[in-house]
Protein backbone atom coordinates (compact mmCIF):
# COMPACT_ATOMS: atom_id res chain seq x y z
CA UNK A 1 0.00 0.00 0.00
CA UNK A 2 1.27 3.47 -0.90
CA UNK A 3 1.96 6.01 1.80
CA UNK A 4 0.04 9.28 1.75
CA UNK A 5 3.04 11.17 0.36
CA UNK A 6 3.48 8.62 -2.43
CA UNK A 7 -0.18 9.00 -3.39
CA UNK A 8 0.24 12.76 -3.65
CA UNK A 9 3.31 12.38 -5.88
CA UNK A 10 1.49 9.92 -8.14
CA UNK A 11 -1.53 12.24 -8.38
CA UNK A 12 0.70 15.19 -9.27
CA UNK A 13 2.43 13.15 -12.00
CA UNK A 14 -0.88 12.11 -13.54
CA UNK A 15 -2.10 15.71 -13.57
CA UNK A 16 1.14 16.90 -15.20
CA UNK A 17 0.86 14.36 -18.00
CA UNK A 18 -2.74 15.40 -18.64
CA UNK A 19 -1.95 19.11 -19.09
CA UNK A 20 -1.64 20.23 -22.73
CA UNK A 21 1.82 21.58 -23.36
CA UNK A 22 3.29 19.92 -20.27
CA UNK A 23 7.07 19.51 -20.38
CA UNK A 24 8.39 16.45 -22.17
CA UNK A 25 11.96 15.62 -23.18
CA UNK A 26 12.67 15.36 -26.91
CA UNK A 27 12.82 11.91 -28.52
CA UNK A 28 16.24 10.23 -28.74
CA UNK A 29 17.16 7.17 -30.83
CA UNK A 30 19.92 5.01 -29.35
CA UNK A 31 19.87 1.99 -31.68
CA UNK A 32 18.02 0.27 -34.49
CA UNK A 33 17.76 -3.49 -34.88
CA UNK A 34 17.04 -5.13 -38.23
CA UNK A 35 17.59 -4.63 -41.94
CA UNK A 36 16.13 -1.41 -43.33
CA UNK A 37 14.61 -3.22 -46.29
CA UNK A 38 11.18 -2.47 -47.74
CA UNK A 39 8.40 -4.32 -45.88
CA UNK A 40 10.76 -5.80 -43.24
CA UNK A 41 10.25 -5.16 -39.52
CA UNK A 42 12.71 -3.01 -37.61
CA UNK A 43 12.93 -2.20 -33.90
CA UNK A 44 13.80 1.36 -32.87
CA UNK A 45 15.28 1.70 -29.37
CA UNK A 46 15.61 4.99 -27.54
CA UNK A 47 13.87 7.26 -25.04
CA UNK A 48 11.14 9.89 -24.76
CA UNK A 49 9.08 8.62 -27.69
CA UNK A 50 5.97 9.63 -25.77
CA UNK A 51 2.46 8.18 -25.82
CA UNK A 52 0.61 6.68 -28.79
CA UNK A 53 -2.55 4.85 -27.83
CA UNK A 54 -2.78 2.68 -30.95
CA UNK A 55 0.51 1.85 -32.66
CA UNK A 56 -0.91 1.49 -36.18
CA UNK A 57 -2.22 4.54 -38.04
CA UNK A 58 -5.92 5.03 -38.71
CA UNK A 59 -5.21 4.32 -42.38
CA UNK A 60 -2.28 4.03 -44.77
CA UNK A 61 -2.71 3.06 -48.42
CA UNK A 62 -0.12 2.44 -51.14
CA UNK A 63 -2.62 0.90 -53.62
CA UNK A 64 -0.36 -2.14 -53.98
CA UNK A 65 -3.33 -4.51 -53.67
CA UNK A 66 -4.38 -3.20 -57.08
CA UNK A 67 -7.77 -2.00 -55.81
CA UNK A 68 -9.08 1.49 -55.09
CA UNK A 69 -11.52 0.91 -52.23
CA UNK A 70 -12.03 1.67 -48.55
CA UNK A 71 -9.84 -1.26 -47.46
CA UNK A 72 -6.45 0.36 -46.96
CA UNK A 73 -3.06 -1.34 -46.80
CA UNK A 74 -3.32 -0.68 -43.06
CA UNK A 75 -6.66 0.25 -41.52
CA UNK A 76 -9.85 1.38 -43.25
CA UNK A 77 -10.99 4.57 -44.97
CA UNK A 78 -14.41 5.99 -44.24
CA UNK A 79 -14.72 6.75 -47.94
CA UNK A 80 -12.73 7.04 -51.16
CA UNK A 81 -13.70 9.33 -54.02
CA UNK A 82 -12.72 9.60 -57.64
CA UNK A 83 -9.75 7.25 -57.88
CA UNK A 84 -9.31 4.37 -60.26
CA UNK A 85 -6.26 2.12 -60.21
CA UNK A 86 -3.50 3.06 -62.62
CA UNK A 87 -0.64 0.67 -63.36
CA UNK A 88 1.23 2.66 -65.96
CA UNK A 89 4.96 2.27 -65.42
CA UNK A 90 5.82 5.83 -66.43
CA UNK A 91 3.60 7.23 -63.66
CA UNK A 92 4.90 5.10 -60.78
CA UNK A 93 6.31 7.00 -57.84
CA UNK A 94 9.26 4.62 -57.37
CA UNK A 95 10.47 1.25 -58.72
CA UNK A 96 8.82 -0.79 -55.92
CA UNK A 97 5.41 0.71 -56.68
CA UNK A 98 3.20 -1.11 -59.18
CA UNK A 99 0.02 0.95 -58.79
CA UNK A 100 -1.18 4.46 -57.99
CA UNK A 101 -4.56 6.15 -57.81
CA UNK A 102 -5.59 8.28 -60.80
CA UNK A 103 -8.39 10.77 -61.35
CA UNK A 104 -9.26 13.16 -64.16
CA UNK A 105 -10.18 16.71 -63.14
CA UNK A 106 -12.97 17.66 -64.22
CA UNK A 107 -14.88 18.61 -61.25
CA UNK A 108 -15.22 16.89 -57.93
CA UNK A 109 -12.83 15.10 -55.62
CA UNK A 110 -9.88 12.74 -55.75
CA UNK A 111 -9.07 11.71 -52.21
CA UNK A 112 -9.87 9.87 -49.01
CA UNK A 113 -11.87 10.56 -45.87
CA UNK A 114 -11.21 8.75 -42.65
CA UNK A 115 -11.81 8.37 -38.97
CA UNK A 116 -14.93 6.52 -37.86
CA UNK A 117 -14.21 8.00 -34.45
CA UNK A 118 -13.50 11.68 -33.94
CA UNK A 119 -10.36 13.04 -32.36
CA UNK A 120 -8.87 16.37 -31.34
CA UNK A 121 -5.60 15.99 -33.27
CA UNK A 122 -4.90 14.67 -36.75
CA UNK A 123 -1.88 14.06 -38.96
CA UNK A 124 -2.17 13.47 -42.69
CA UNK A 125 0.12 13.14 -45.67
CA UNK A 126 0.19 11.99 -49.28
CA UNK A 127 2.22 12.11 -52.49
CA UNK A 128 0.70 13.52 -55.68
CA UNK A 129 1.57 14.27 -59.30
CA UNK A 130 -0.08 16.71 -61.71
CA UNK A 131 -0.67 16.24 -65.41
CA UNK A 132 2.16 17.80 -67.49
CA UNK A 133 -0.60 19.91 -69.09
CA UNK A 134 -2.13 20.97 -65.75
CA UNK A 135 -3.16 24.64 -65.77
CA UNK A 136 -4.31 26.44 -62.64
CA UNK A 137 -7.23 28.85 -62.89
CA UNK A 138 -6.35 32.53 -62.80
CA UNK A 139 -9.64 34.29 -62.03
CA UNK A 140 -12.40 34.01 -59.44
CA UNK A 141 -14.69 31.10 -60.29
CA UNK A 142 -12.39 29.60 -62.93
CA UNK A 143 -11.48 25.92 -63.26
CA UNK A 144 -8.82 24.81 -60.72
CA UNK A 145 -8.49 28.28 -59.17
CA UNK A 146 -9.75 27.07 -55.75
CA UNK A 147 -8.56 23.59 -54.81
CA UNK A 148 -8.80 22.17 -51.29
CA UNK A 149 -5.91 19.81 -50.46
CA UNK A 150 -6.70 18.87 -46.84
CA UNK A 151 -9.85 19.32 -44.80
CA UNK A 152 -11.09 18.63 -41.29
CA UNK A 153 -14.85 18.55 -40.75
CA UNK A 154 -17.21 17.24 -38.11
CA UNK A 155 -19.83 14.60 -38.79
CA UNK A 156 -23.54 15.27 -38.90
CA UNK A 157 -25.00 18.77 -39.36
CA UNK A 158 -22.11 20.68 -37.77
CA UNK A 159 -20.59 23.35 -40.03
CA UNK A 160 -17.23 23.71 -38.25
CA UNK A 161 -14.59 22.92 -40.86
CA UNK A 162 -10.97 23.85 -41.45
CA UNK A 163 -9.43 23.56 -44.91
CA UNK A 164 -6.01 24.03 -46.43
CA UNK A 165 -6.60 25.31 -49.94
CA UNK A 166 -4.74 26.48 -53.03
CA UNK A 167 -5.98 29.77 -54.46
CA UNK A 168 -4.43 30.65 -57.81
CA UNK A 169 -6.81 33.48 -58.70
CA UNK A 170 -4.28 35.70 -56.90
CA UNK A 171 -1.82 34.97 -59.76
CA UNK A 172 1.13 33.83 -57.57
CA UNK A 173 -0.78 30.85 -56.23
CA UNK A 174 -1.22 30.71 -52.47
CA UNK A 175 -1.55 27.71 -50.18
CA UNK A 176 -3.21 28.71 -46.93
CA UNK A 177 -5.52 27.52 -44.18
CA UNK A 178 -9.03 28.88 -43.73
CA UNK A 179 -11.53 28.27 -40.93
CA UNK A 180 -14.75 28.32 -42.95
CA UNK A 181 -17.30 28.44 -40.11
CA UNK A 182 -15.57 29.98 -37.13
CA UNK A 183 -12.53 32.26 -37.29
CA UNK A 184 -8.89 32.36 -38.30
CA UNK A 185 -6.58 32.07 -41.29
CA UNK A 186 -2.91 31.41 -41.81
CA UNK A 187 -0.45 33.81 -43.44
CA UNK A 188 -0.20 31.55 -46.48
CA UNK A 189 2.58 30.48 -48.83
CA UNK A 190 2.69 32.06 -52.27
CA UNK A 191 4.85 29.44 -53.94
CA UNK A 192 2.31 27.15 -55.58
CA UNK A 193 2.76 28.07 -59.24
CA UNK A 194 6.55 27.91 -59.01
CA UNK A 195 6.78 24.98 -56.59
CA UNK A 196 4.13 22.54 -57.82
CA UNK A 197 6.15 21.23 -60.76
CA UNK A 198 3.93 19.42 -63.26
CA UNK A 199 4.73 15.80 -64.08
CA UNK A 200 6.75 15.34 -60.85
CA UNK A 201 5.75 13.61 -57.61
CA UNK A 202 5.41 15.98 -54.65
CA UNK A 203 4.75 15.45 -50.94
CA UNK A 204 2.23 17.21 -48.67
CA UNK A 205 2.10 16.78 -44.87
CA UNK A 206 -0.36 18.28 -42.36
CA UNK A 207 -0.74 18.58 -38.59
CA UNK A 208 -4.08 19.70 -37.14
CA UNK A 209 -5.21 20.27 -33.56
CA UNK A 210 -8.63 21.37 -32.32
CA UNK A 211 -9.22 24.46 -30.24
CA UNK A 212 -9.05 23.51 -26.58
CA UNK A 213 -12.58 24.84 -25.96
CA UNK A 214 -15.44 26.56 -27.73
CA UNK A 215 -14.38 29.96 -29.10
CA UNK A 216 -10.74 29.54 -27.98
CA UNK A 217 -8.26 30.83 -30.61
CA UNK A 218 -5.61 28.13 -30.12
CA UNK A 219 -6.40 25.69 -32.94
CA UNK A 220 -3.39 24.64 -35.03
CA UNK A 221 -2.78 23.71 -38.66
CA UNK A 222 0.64 23.24 -40.23
CA UNK A 223 1.49 22.28 -43.81
CA UNK A 224 4.74 21.01 -45.33
CA UNK A 225 5.53 20.86 -49.04
CA UNK A 226 8.44 18.58 -50.03
CA UNK A 227 9.80 18.77 -46.50
CA UNK A 228 9.55 22.55 -46.12
CA UNK A 229 7.22 23.98 -43.49
CA UNK A 230 5.33 26.39 -45.76
CA UNK A 231 2.27 27.37 -43.74
CA UNK A 232 1.39 27.64 -40.05
CA UNK A 233 -1.70 28.77 -38.19
CA UNK A 234 -1.75 28.65 -34.39
CA UNK A 235 -4.69 30.95 -33.61
CA UNK A 236 -7.62 29.21 -35.28
CA UNK A 237 -11.04 29.00 -33.65
CA UNK A 238 -12.10 25.54 -34.79
CA UNK A 239 -15.03 25.08 -32.40
CA UNK A 240 -17.94 27.50 -32.63
CA UNK A 241 -20.85 25.54 -34.09
CA UNK A 242 -20.78 22.56 -31.76
CA UNK A 243 -18.52 22.77 -28.73
CA UNK A 244 -18.33 19.04 -28.10
CA UNK A 245 -17.99 17.74 -31.65
CA UNK A 246 -14.36 17.14 -32.58
CA UNK A 247 -13.51 16.59 -36.24
CA UNK A 248 -12.29 13.86 -38.55
CA UNK A 249 -10.34 13.99 -41.81
CA UNK A 250 -12.90 14.92 -44.46
CA UNK A 251 -10.42 15.28 -47.34
CA UNK A 252 -6.95 13.85 -47.95
CA UNK A 253 -6.40 14.73 -51.59
CA UNK A 254 -7.64 17.35 -54.09
CA UNK A 255 -11.12 18.85 -54.26
CA UNK A 256 -11.81 21.19 -57.19
CA UNK A 257 -14.26 23.83 -55.94
CA UNK A 258 -14.84 25.58 -59.27
CA UNK A 259 -15.20 24.59 -62.92
CA UNK A 260 -15.05 21.31 -64.80
CA UNK A 261 -12.97 21.71 -67.95
CA UNK A 262 -10.53 21.18 -69.50
CA UNK A 263 -9.75 17.79 -67.97
CA UNK A 264 -6.33 17.03 -66.47
CA UNK A 265 -4.93 13.87 -64.90
CA UNK A 266 -4.01 13.70 -61.23
CA UNK A 267 -2.18 10.87 -59.42
CA UNK A 268 -1.95 10.14 -55.68
CA UNK A 269 -0.11 7.50 -53.65
CA UNK A 270 1.07 6.56 -50.15
CA UNK A 271 -1.76 8.29 -48.30
CA UNK A 272 -1.64 8.24 -44.48
CA UNK A 273 -3.78 9.57 -41.63
CA UNK A 274 -3.60 9.18 -37.86
CA UNK A 275 -5.28 10.66 -34.80
CA UNK A 276 -2.00 11.80 -33.27
CA UNK A 277 1.07 13.68 -34.44
CA UNK A 278 3.26 10.82 -33.18
CA UNK A 279 4.92 9.06 -36.11
CA UNK A 280 8.18 7.66 -37.53
CA UNK A 281 9.80 9.00 -40.69
CA UNK A 282 12.94 8.53 -42.74
CA UNK A 283 14.52 11.65 -44.24
CA UNK A 284 17.43 12.62 -46.46
CA UNK A 285 19.21 14.95 -43.99
CA UNK A 286 20.49 14.71 -40.39
CA UNK A 287 18.11 17.49 -39.30
CA UNK A 288 14.35 16.99 -39.68
CA UNK A 289 13.84 20.58 -40.83
CA UNK A 290 16.52 20.19 -43.52
CA UNK A 291 14.92 17.10 -45.07
CA UNK A 292 13.49 17.60 -48.56
CA UNK A 293 12.52 13.95 -48.96
CA UNK A 294 10.68 12.09 -46.20
CA UNK A 295 9.00 8.69 -46.15
CA UNK A 296 6.47 7.69 -43.50
CA UNK A 297 7.09 4.42 -41.64
CA UNK A 298 4.31 2.16 -40.37
CA UNK A 299 4.32 1.49 -36.60
CA UNK A 300 3.42 -1.98 -35.36
CA UNK A 301 4.16 -1.47 -31.65
CA UNK A 302 4.85 1.68 -29.64
CA UNK A 303 6.16 2.40 -26.15
CA UNK A 304 8.12 5.25 -24.62
CA UNK A 305 11.46 3.57 -25.38
CA UNK A 306 10.79 1.00 -28.13
CA UNK A 307 8.96 1.18 -31.46
CA UNK A 308 8.54 -1.60 -34.01
CA UNK A 309 7.90 -0.48 -37.58
CA UNK A 310 7.24 -1.96 -40.99
CA UNK A 311 9.84 -0.38 -43.25
CA UNK A 312 8.60 1.80 -46.10
CA UNK A 313 11.63 2.69 -48.24
CA UNK A 314 9.45 4.61 -50.68
CA UNK A 315 11.61 6.36 -53.27
CA UNK A 316 14.86 5.87 -51.34
CA UNK A 317 17.29 3.63 -53.24
CA UNK A 318 19.18 0.61 -51.83
CA UNK A 319 22.54 1.73 -50.49
CA UNK A 320 21.38 5.33 -50.01
CA UNK A 321 22.23 7.06 -46.73
CA UNK A 322 19.15 8.25 -44.85
CA UNK A 323 18.17 9.33 -41.34
CA UNK A 324 15.52 8.03 -38.96
CA UNK A 325 13.24 10.33 -36.97
CA UNK A 326 10.68 9.70 -34.25
CA UNK A 327 8.16 12.54 -33.99
CA UNK A 328 6.28 12.60 -30.68
CA UNK A 329 2.66 13.57 -29.95
CA UNK A 330 3.70 17.24 -29.67
CA UNK A 331 5.14 17.20 -33.20
CA UNK A 332 8.75 17.27 -31.92
CA UNK A 333 11.39 15.09 -33.64
CA UNK A 334 14.77 13.89 -32.38
CA UNK A 335 17.23 16.73 -32.91
CA UNK A 336 19.72 14.59 -34.84
CA UNK A 337 18.50 11.90 -37.21
CA UNK A 338 19.76 8.38 -36.60
CA UNK A 339 21.86 7.38 -39.66
CA UNK A 340 20.80 4.30 -41.60
CA UNK A 341 21.60 2.79 -44.98
CA UNK A 342 18.64 1.69 -47.06
CA UNK A 343 18.61 -2.05 -47.64
CA UNK A 344 21.24 -2.86 -45.03
CA UNK A 345 21.20 -4.07 -41.46
CA UNK A 346 20.83 -0.92 -39.41
CA UNK A 347 23.09 -2.00 -36.55
CA UNK A 348 25.78 -3.30 -38.88
CA UNK A 349 25.63 -0.27 -41.15
CA UNK A 350 25.92 2.28 -38.39
CA UNK A 351 27.92 0.55 -35.70
CA UNK A 352 31.71 0.50 -35.40
CA UNK A 353 33.54 -1.07 -38.32
CA UNK A 354 36.14 -3.80 -37.84
CA UNK A 355 39.63 -2.33 -38.09
CA UNK A 356 41.72 -3.19 -41.15
CA UNK A 357 45.45 -3.04 -41.96
CA UNK A 358 46.56 -3.89 -38.43
CA UNK A 359 50.02 -5.22 -37.75
CA UNK A 360 51.16 -7.27 -34.75
CA UNK A 361 54.41 -6.13 -33.15
CA UNK A 362 55.83 -8.53 -30.53
CA UNK A 363 56.53 -6.98 -27.14
CA UNK A 364 60.20 -6.87 -26.14
CA UNK A 365 61.24 -9.63 -23.79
Amino acid sequence: MMAKGENLVLFALIMLLSIPGASFADPIIHAVSGAFTHRDSVVVIGANFGPKEAAAPVAWDDFEDGVADTKATVGTWERIEGFRIDGSQQDRRHPRSMYQGKYTFGEGTAGFGGGDNQYGSWYGEYWFKLDPRWTWGSTLGSHLANVKVFRIWCKGNCQDNTATAIHTFDQAGTLWTIQEACSGTSRGWGGVRAGFTRGVWHHLQFEYRESSSRGKADGVMRAWFDGRLVDTATNLITRCWAADTPKRVSLLGFYNSWGSSPAYSYWQDDSYIDNTWARVEVGDAPSYTDCRHREIQIPLAWSNDTITITVNDGAFEPGQRAYLFVVDHRGVANQVGYPITIGRDAAGANGPRSPTGLQVTPLPK
